[in-house]
């Protein structure tokens, strides 16, 4: 039976070189790729280019909310950063979430899939709350506060590809390491995830990893051991299946 793997590529808001290579390389070997756009840093021209690149390849990619404004909210000092979390109200992180999908409405209009990816990883209640006060159907995240009744799926990642050190400086892919983990996670349960962040894939190593990586999952692929997907695919079978 094949597992499904979902790949993110998180903190899109421009158009700029790192973004560029990501894209172009991802779009050559046809793997199709989860897009978490920051809405409020959303620059016009990038709007645009996403805009055309989901009309024509819309099994390609797919147009996600991630976050508002990538804010840490965090008091100074918490190393637990956060844009949705313990010191923002409810109303405060509604108005947040709602606006951001003015914006990727606005931007994209029925191109964009239904869902939210919260920055740094991490909410509250009251996160989870707006989020189901607003009908958001998919939230691409692990809850730290269990929500047993929640209204939508919830679909975390497993794999982080991309790392840094303490002063933020990304640390070099290590390919024997992601492809144990791609292994071990897909082996254990049957949806998959893996988070690349494009601005951390400028060095030639990382690159060279990410083409070794893709080969891998290309390879699993064709033998049909698991298959690529999209959040818009996990949706509508959703819908199918009620």
């Amino acid at each position: 039976m094949s597992k499904y793997l979902f790949i993110r590529n998180d903190d899109v808001w421009r158009l700029d070189g790192s973004f560029g290579a990501f894209f172009d390389f991802m779009l050559r070997q046809r793997v199709p790729i989860v897009y978490g756009v920051i809405p409020a840093k959303l620059e016009k021209d990038a709007a645009l280019f996403l805009r055309r690149a989901k009309e024509k390849d819309p099994e390609l990619l797919d147009l996600v909310q991630h976050g508002y404004a990538h804010v840490n909210h965090a008091p100074a000092g918490d190393h637990h950063k956060y844009e949705f979390g313990e010191t923002r109200t409810y109303a405060q992180q509604y108005e947040d979430i709602a606006q951001g999908m003015r914006i990727m409405r606005d931007r994209f209009g029925d191109l964009v899939t239904p869902g939210f990816i919260p920055p740094y990883h991490s909410d509250d209640a009251n996160t989870i709350d707006a989020i189901e006060a607003l009908n958001i159907p998919l939230y691409s995240s692990r809850l730290k506060v269990p929500r047993p009744s929640k209204r939508f799926i919830e679909m975390p990642a497993q794999i982080w590809a991309n790392k840094a050190d303490a002063q933020g400086v990304p640390s070099p892919l290590d390919f024997h390491g992601l492809s144990r983990d791609l292994a071990s996670v897909l082996a254990s349960g049957p949806i998959t995830g893996m988070v690349f962040r494009h601005h951390m894939m400028v060095s030639p190593k990382n690159r060279d990893v990410l083409a070794a990586l893709m080969s891998l999952v290309m390879e699993e692929r064709a033998q049909g051991k698991l298959r690529t997907v999209l959040f818009s695919e996990l949706l509508n079978a959703a819908k199918e299946m009620k």
